[in-house]
């Protein structure tokens, strides 16, 4: 007796995705080739629901497309010039319409016009718009998404998708108008059914963040750049898929370590300019960091711990991940290094760097800035501290920077669990440093001889603060909004006259 779609599926995905689609809505088991659909859909299906449930086979009355108006005429009124995609040079005729790091993965298809049909639709004017003027505005179904667009539907079973001109710096840029053509203007769902001589479906329900519907099945992934898709056991690179080896492979943020060549191999082309790839090298660049710590040679091992997958480097571990991103780097090889670190990583909790001496970042970004769940940050050798670093870190409970001589501006800040800061080599804080940390109660800078504007600002527990006897300017706006210090010479160790205005904004209590 053949298996349910049910039954195929739970030995597939699981048991609780399986039952997730029953619970939800037993139609979806009558969307055709689901099993194919969801392959690569990972365990859990919760977020998929809604999307799955549009695939279904639709019930409403098909509209004879006999009568409809002539696609070109159509676009031409909604102010589209059409090009219809029937060989490749046309299919790239308007790759030059997009940005280098924007440019749709269907320019590096040379078989994708003889699956899909294509439709590049080019607004009015166009050419003219300037890709600057929407930047950190980026919507998309704003004038610069919707100008330059790629109706595609699959020449087996009519699904459709409209590609965005801002591609994946946007969500679902496939799903631009819910892919229904007819929110570009009324009847060109008709037309383009009449041009191609079959029916389209219009679902209408973004694919969830996470997922990429690629050749027809759903791909769950952890991280997506430039084009290129990472999953737990694949990569999506050149619209090709990529499958890893379990047995002996295993990928880790956007790099691959390879147990059995002893290798760790970046899968992302780290060259070339543009925000996208700034924005990748600062989140992903501690890869450059474990090819440093493999220069001198050594064995890479793999252990499983807990639900995590651990690295190790001649039986130490050096990182460890859970589905396919690192929660955890612990180098020790001694060096220096230009650019930018975990910045906007969400998943990292313990950074070790036990020799790293120095650490210059670039424009744009800083490093250790904005990782929403990085708990430990040891960097014992450190001596200088890169403007906007270690900022913004909601979770980090621990953090060593005991040979720190230097901290640029606008560092250490919104330290979310950080009770007590010694950094006993400061002698250089620049302004708007060491702010907005809410649970610290203990800062002891004993070298440091001078307080810029507004640092050691707004910590609402603070109540100990030790400087240097010797200190020489404390710029008036420092030490202030801090309800709870109280300045006595056992804790300031200088002249309480050398704080200007301190009671002004620090009340609560009488200072000694």
């Amino acid at each position: 007796m053949p298996k349910s779609v049910y039954d195929i599926i739970k030995q597939q995905n699981g048991e609780a995705f399986a039952k997730g689609i029953r619970n939800f809505d037993s139609g979806i088991f009558e969307v055709e080739n689901l099993p194919r659909i969801v392959r690569y859909a990972g365990r859990e299906v919760y977020d998929l629901l809604p999307y799955l449930a549009s695939l279904k086979p639709s019930k409403k009355e098909r509209k004879d497309f006999s009568t409809a108006e002539d696609l070109f005429q159509l676009a031409q009124k909604a102010g589209y010039r059409v090009i219809y995609a029937d060989t490749l040079e046309k299919q790239n005729l308007i790759q030059n319409l997009f940005l280098p790091n924007e440019e749709l993965c269907t320019f590096k298809d040379s078989y994708r016009f003889k699956n899909y049909h294509i439709f590049h639709l080019i607004k009015e004017g166009a050419e003219k718009l300037n890709r600057a003027d929407f930047y950190g505005k980026e919507e998309r179904e704003d004038e610069y998404g919707t100008s330059v667009l790629s109706i595609q539907i699959s020449k087996q079973g009519g699904f459709i998708k409209i590609c965005n001109r801002y591609n994946h710096t946007v969500e679902n840029p496939d799903n631009t108008f819910y892919s229904n053509p007819d929110a570009i203007i009324d009847g060109m769902t008709l037309a383009i059914e009449k041009f191609i001589g079959q029916h389209i479906e219009t679902g209408g329900v973004d694919v969830p963040n996470g997922y990429l519907n690629f050749d027809g099945c759903l791909y769950k992934y952890h991280l997506e750049s430039d084009n290129i898709f990472f999953g737990t056991d694949f990569y999506i690179k050149d619209n090709h898929v990529h499958f890893i080896n379990k047995d002996y492979q295993m990928i880790v943020d956007c790099f691959l370590v390879d147990l059995k060549e002893n290798k760790i191999k970046p899968l992302h082309d780290m060259s070339g300019d543009g925000r996208k790839v700034v924005y990748f090298h600062s989140t992903f660049n501690h890869v450059a960091l474990i090819l440093k710590e493999m220069e001198q040679g050594g064995r890479l091992t793999r252990r499983k711990e807990n639900d995590s997958d651990v690295v190790l480097l001649d039986g130490r571990a050096i990182l460890k991940s859970k589905q396919g991103v690192m929660t955890y780097l612990h180098l020790t090889k001694p060096f220096e290094y230009k650019g930018n670190l975990f910045c906007y990583h969400d998943s990292i909790e313990e950074v070790y760097l036990d020799n790293l001496e120095k650490m210059d970042s670039v424009e744009l970004f800083a490093s250790f800035f904005s990782c929403s769940n990085l708990k430990v940050l040891s960097l014992p050798k450190l001596k200088e501290v890169s403007s906007g670093s270690i900022s913004h870190l909601p979770m980090l409970r621990e953090l060593d920077l005991k040979n720190v001589e230097k901290v640029g501006r606008g560092c250490l800040n919104y330290l979310g669990r950080v009770i007590s800061l010694e950094l006993p080599r400061l002698k250089e804080l620049d302004s708007f440093s060491l702010s907005h940390n809410k649970f610290m109660q203990s800062i002891i800078l004993k070298n440091l001889k001078e307080l810029k504007k507004e640092s050691i600002t707004y910590h609402p527990l603070l109540t100990r603060v030790e400087l240097s006897s010797d200190m020489q300017e404390i710029h008036e706006t420092a030490l202030q909004h801090n309800p709870f210090l109280v300045q006595k010479k056992a804790l300031f160790k200088i002249n309480k006259n050398q704080i200007p205005n301190l009671s002004r904004s620090n009340k609560g209590r009488q200072y000694e």
